[in-house]
């Protein structure tokens, strides 16, 4: 059996067969700390934090071949402040919009990202049964 070898955190060489190499390998990428730019205020997170929320436009950047999990940087034209909350619900579970951003752009913000607004949320039919 092939086998790859890592250097572990004490710096001893370890073999390992191609499973645990994988494992080890998703636990890498998990643990990868990716820093996004947003209008020039800094934001830094795990992967796997950005991976909570399938479907959402963060989620998909961290994709296998996605621009941040490749780059392990990326730039975004939007406003900080709706960021941080945005980034908080990735954290949280818990979507809350700031005071001071005006409801419009708060909207706008979440169909950027690809998160449902809570406030337009309406049931179907079949959810209301």
């Amino acid at each position: 059996a092939a086998a790859s070898k890592f250097r572990n955190a004490v710096g001893k060489v370890v073999d390992l067969n191609k499973g645990q190499a994988a494992a080890a390998s998703k636990a890498d990428v998990l643990s990868k700390i990716v820093t996004i730019n947003v209008s020039g205020k800094l934001f830094q997170t795990y992967v796997s934090t950005l991976r909570t929320h399938k479907g959402t436009l963060l989620a998909d950047y961290v994709e296998p071949g996605g621009e941040l999990l490749v780059k392990g940087h990326l730039f975004l034209d939007r406003n900080p402040y709706s960021f941080f909350a945005v980034l908080s619900f990735y954290r949280t579970d818990r979507l809350i919009k700031p005071a001071f951003v005006e409801d419009d752009l708060w909207s706008e913000d979440l169909e950027f990202y690809k998160i449902k607004n809570p406030l337009e949320f309406q049931m179907t039919e079949e959810e209301m049964k």
